[in-house]
């Protein structure tokens, strides 16, 4: 989903645009770019995988404490991701207070539908 206005940097924040979005794509999930770099899902963060190690975008719309944790432990690096790098990548993992990163949060990217 692309989105140049969306915002979402507290959790109290209005969900309704997400939502809509959500609806739209008929999907389970939606993986949000903004300005065209790579933010978030509309439930998590997002965390790829490129066969040796993990990133996550350095343009979340929220910095979740999972994803922050993973940073200060240096198991997950920051970078800027774009649309075009998403296929860079083998696989992807949602993260957030309740989902860890672990193989049954783990996708294939040929999940991620362009």
């Amino acid at each position: 989903m692309h989105d140049y206005e969306i915002t979402y940097s507290h959790k109290f924040e209005d969900r309704t645009k997400f939502e809509k979005h959500l609806r739209e794509s008929k999907t389970d999930e939606i993986l949000i770019i903004k300005n065209g770099l790579v933010t978030d899902t509309s439930i998590s963060n997002v965390v790829f995988f490129d066969g040796v190690k993990y990133f996550t975008p350095s343009t979340p719309l929220l910095k979740g404490t999972k994803r922050a944790r993973l940073i200060e432990e240096g198991i997950i690096q920051v970078e800027e991701i774009g649309l075009n790098d998403i296929q860079k990548f083998q696989h992807f993992y949602l993260i957030n207070a309740l989902l860890d990163l672990s193989e049954e949060k783990k996708f294939s990217i040929e999940k991620i539908i362009l």
